[in-house]
C-alpha cells in the first residue's frame, strides 16, 4: 500500500474527462446485447427511456437497474460493461477513436458492474477510469467487477460494509482515496472505505455479494468473442478516421481551388448603352 496526493491525480483525470466536452453531438458508449428485468436509461437532459437490444448508450446516459434488472453492452473499443441489479452508473466521459485522446469514465453511484476493457484498457490505460463518491478506480487491461455500498438509511442494514470494492478477474486495478491506494491482482478484492479516513487494502475474502449473475454465461462467452476482435476493430476505427480526415482535407483543398480560379478569371463589364 503506498500514499500519495490522490486528489490532485483524481481531479487532473476528471480534468481530462471534460476537456473537449461541447454541446456537439452525443458520443455513443455502446450497443446493448442483453435487457433483463427493470432497467431504465436517463439522458443527460433527465428524459427517461426504457432501453432494448440493439439501441446504443451514449456519453452522459445513467443506466438504472431494479432488484431483477440486468443489462450488457458492448463498448465501442469493443470491451463489455454487464449493469448488475440495483445500481446506477454514469457515462461521464467516452472517447474510442482509436488512438491516445480515447477515454472512457465512469461514475458508480451505488451497486455493481462487470468491466472487461476493450483497446481502451489495453492500449490507454492511464485514460480510464471508474469513480465513486469516495474512491477512485484505475485499471491495466482488465476484467474487474467494481461494486459501492452506500451509507445505509434509517432503518437499514447494508450487505457489506459502506465503501468502494473492485474484484479483479483478470489484469489488476488500483483503487485509491485521499489516504492512500493499493493493487488489486486476479481472484482479489480491494476495499476503500465509506469514511476515506483509512488507505484501501485487500479484503481477507472475497465478499459474499460477489455472486454470478443468471446472465454470467452470456458475459463469459461474448469476453472470449470479444478479445479475439479487439485489435482488428482498433485498426479499422484508426483506418476509418483516418479516411475522414483525408475526405476533410480534400473538401477544403477543392473549396480553396474554386476560390482561387474565381479570383483570378477576368471580369467583364456591361457593355455600355448607345446613346
Amino acid at each position: 500500500m503506498r500514499k500519495r496526493k490522490g486528489v490532485l491525480t483524481w481531479l487532473a483525470f476528471i480534468i481530462f474527462l471534460s476537456a473537449g466536452r461541447t454541446a456537439l453531438s452525443a458520443t455513443t458508449f455502446a450497443h446493448i446485447e442483453l435487457v433483463d428485468g427493470i432497467v431504465s436509461i436517463i439522458d443527460d437532459k433527465g428524459q427517461s427511456r426504457i432501453p432494448h437490444v440493439g439501441e446504443t448508450i451514449e456519453e452522459g446516459d445513467t443506466i438504472v437497474t431494479g432488484r431483477d434488472g440486468e443489462l450488457q453492452a458492448r463498448t465501442e473499443d469493443h470491451g463489455l460493461v454487464a449493469v448488475r441489479p440495483n445500481t446506477k452508473m454514469k457515462v461521464q466521459a467516452y472517447r474510442a477513436n482509436g488512438d491516445k485522446d480515447d477515454k472512457s469514465g465512469i461514475f458508480l453511484f451505488e451497486g455493481a458492474i462487470r468491466s472487461i476493457t476493450g483497446w481502451i484498457g489495453a492500449f490507454y490505460p492511464n485514460n480510464y477510469q471508474i469513480t465513486t463518491s469516495t474512491a477512485a478506480i484505475a485499471i491495466r487491461g482488465t476484467d474487474h467487477e467494481p461494486s459501492y455500498i452506500p451509507e445505509p438509511g434509517p432503518g437499514e442494514k447494508p450487505i457489506a460494509p459502506p465503501g468502494t470494492y473492485d474484484k479483479v478477474n483478470s489484469g489488476s486495478t488500483v483503487i485509491r482515496n485521499d489516504a492512500g491506494e493499493v493493487v488489486v491482482k486476479p481472484s482479489q478484492v480491494g476495499f476503500a472505505p465509506h469514511d476515506a479516513k483509512s488507505a484501501p487494502h485487500i479484503t481477507k475474502s472475497v465478499p459474499q455479494f460477489y455472486r454470478p449473475s443468471r446472465n454470467e454465461d452470456k458475459i463469459e462467452n461474448r469476453k472470449a468473442e470479444l478479445e479475439k476482435e479487439i485489435v482488428q476493430r482498433r485498426n479499422e476505427r484508426q483506418e476509418h478516421r483516418a479516411q475522414e480526415r483525408k475526405e476533410r482535407r480534400d473538401h477544403r483543398k477543392s473549396i480553396q481551388h474554386r476560390q482561387r480560379h474565381r479570383s483570378s478569371s477576368p471580369s467583364f463589364s456591361s457593355p455600355s448603352s448607345v446613346k
